[in-house]
């Protein structure tokens, strides 16, 4: 009996992993809090069985408080790897204090989140390729909170991320959105930097859309 018990504990014991690990049920609206943009339904991709997914609706958006300011898109290719860049200008004649996308921004496990909307040329949603991925986020440092100038400009580069839909040409837009009261989620390498944490808090609530672009997506 005891010998029972002590497997049975052993097998409540598991790693936090992607949706995508074999044998592991995908994570719900609870487990994995992907932020929103709107309020419409969101297209999923098909299973492995070919019917199509369940229908995914989006959170309403934050009340966002940085007028003035802008998200430019661009792809490019750089050594011959695809990668999209999101830069924020701020039209305005006041500073923002804003945060910087990161380990976990992708899912909704952190503020901000970086999303897209993708629809074909025809203008038709494109659905969302699901990938699994670890339970691990970077933890969050000082350096990811910048303030937005009058007249400023900031890059986002390498945690931007890029649209997660199958390969082909396509209308793409992103959608930066910082929520300062947002939980965080995952399991941080490390702690995270409470005064990091404080400037989060105390930073502007900011959603912008950029503008759109036509281009080939590459295949990840």
């Amino acid at each position: 009996m005891r010998t029972l018990i002590v497997l049975a504990l052993l097998g409540c014991v598991s790693c936090k992993r992607g949706p995508a690990a074999e044998g592991a049920e995908t994570p719900s609206a609870r487990d994995i809090p992907v932020a929103a943009v709107s309020a419409s339904p969101v297209a999923v991709a098909p299973t492995p069985d070919g019917e199509p997914g369940p229908e995914t609706r989006e959170a309403p958006a934050i009340a966002s408080r940085c007028e003035g300011v802008r998200l430019e898109l661009k792809a490019e290719t750089d050594r011959g790897q695809q990668r999209f860049v999101g830069t924020l200008v701020n039209t305005a004649s006041r500073s923002f204090t804003l945060v910087e996308p990161g380990d976990g921004s992708e899912v909704g496990w952190r503020t901000p989140t970086i999303t897209w909307k993708v629809t074909t040329l025809a203008g038709s949603p494109v659905p969302r390729v699901e990938r699994g991925r670890c339970g691990n986020i970077n933890s969050i440092r000082d350096k990811e909170i910048f303030d937005l100038a009058p007249r400023g400009r900031h890059v986002f580069d390498e945690w931007f991320g890029a649209p997660d839909v199958a390969p082909g040409k396509y209308v793409v837009r992103a959608v930066y959105e910082n929520n300062p009261q947002a939980n965080l989620d995952g399991v941080p390498l490390g702690s995270h930097s409470a005064t990091a944490l404080a400037r989060v808090r105390k930073s502007t609530p900011c959603r912008v859309e950029s503008n759109a672009i036509t281009v080939d997506v590459a295949s990840p």
